[in-house]
Order: structure tokens, then C-alpha cells, then sequence
């Protein structure tokens, strides 16, 4: 049980840490976003920065998604590895 719970708030703090990251990323991207459009000098700029930001933002999405979701594997993995080696450590045992 210690290696599961430790597994477990290792993993958590991991995954913590990794949101804490893209969420400053994120904001980061904002504030240039608002920056650029803020210091647009045309109609065009106005016109063009929304839709490049929006399709920055989608693809940052996505590979943040993806991060999250492969983060999210690999911890489930290593959180249940303490129990399986325990159950097979009791089939062991009783074979």
C-alpha cells in the first residue's frame, strides 16, 4: 500500500506541475496575443490576428491534450504496478 500511495502523490504532483506549465504557456500566448493586437496599425491585422491566434491556439490545444493525456497513461500504469506485483506475488505464493 506505502508503494501505491506513493506511486500515487508522485503522480499527482507530476501532473499538478504539468497543468501549472500549460496554463502559464497559455496565458503567455494571451498576453502576446493581446499585445499584437493591440499594436495593430490596420483594419486587415485586426481582421487576420483573431484567426491565426485561433488556429495557434487550437493546435497548442491539442499537443497540450495529448501531453496531458499521455502523463495521465503513465502514471495510471505506474500507480497500479505496486498492486499487480503484489497480486502476482500472492499467486505465486499460493501455486
Amino acid at each position: 500500500m506505502r508503494e501505491t500511495y506513493s506511486a500515487n502523490a508522485g503522480g499527482a504532483t507530476s501532473y499538478g506541475l504539468k497543468v501549472i506549465e500549460i496554463s502559464n504557456a497559455n496565458t503567455a500566448a494571451a498576453m502576446d496575443f493581446f499585445v499584437h493586437l493591440l499594436g495593430s496599425k490596420s483594419v486587415t491585422d485586426i481582421v487576420t490576428l483573431p484567426t491565426e491566434e485561433a488556429r495557434k491556439t487550437f493546435d497548442a490545444t491539442s499537443a497540450q491534450n495529448r501531453e496531458l493525456w499521455q502523463l495521465a497513461q503513465k502514471l495510471a500504469t505506474e500507480a497500479g504496478e505496486p498492486v499487480r506485483k503484489h497480486v502476482a506475488g500472492v499467486f505465486r505464493k499460493a501455486g
